[in-house]
């Protein structure tokens, strides 16, 4: 790998059994060395602790819970601005400016081959 890449993991999910799933991907890319490290940044609100366990089990998962911003207005604005806090969040925790960063969510699953390969071929 031609630079240090993160998987930045924000925000949450209440789909039972999805955030494993969700990781597991890049829980392998990071055992095979594709990845160096995988964020997870979510909310420090107690009513999701649930929600969060699975990740804070993994050894290999830096969870960092932050507290929830005051958002008012419409959902879409609330929406919006919640990712782009959480990811602003994350991206202060990454180290280097040529540090290759892929942002997702914990209701993303991805097919890890695919992703290994873009990862891999970022810089061609």
């Amino acid at each position: 790998m031609a630079r240090s890449a993160v998987a930045v993991v924000v925000g949450f999910t209440k789909r039972e059994g999805l955030l494993p799933k969700s990781f597991a991907p890049l829980r392998a890319l990071k055992a095979a060395g594709i990845l160096d490290r995988i964020l997870y940044v979510t909310w420090d609100r107690p009513d999701l602790d649930p929600w969060v366990a699975d990740a804070a089990a993994m050894t290999d998962v830096e969870l960092v819970r932050i507290p929830e911003p005051h958002v008012e207005g419409l959902p879409y604005r609330k929406k919006h601005f919640y990712q782009t806090h959480n990811i602003a969040e994350a991206l202060k925790l990454v180290d280097g400016d040529d540090t290759l960063v892929l942002k997702t969510r914990p209701d993303v699953v991805f097919d890890p081959n695919f992703l290994a390969g873009k990862i891999r071929a970022f810089d061609f």
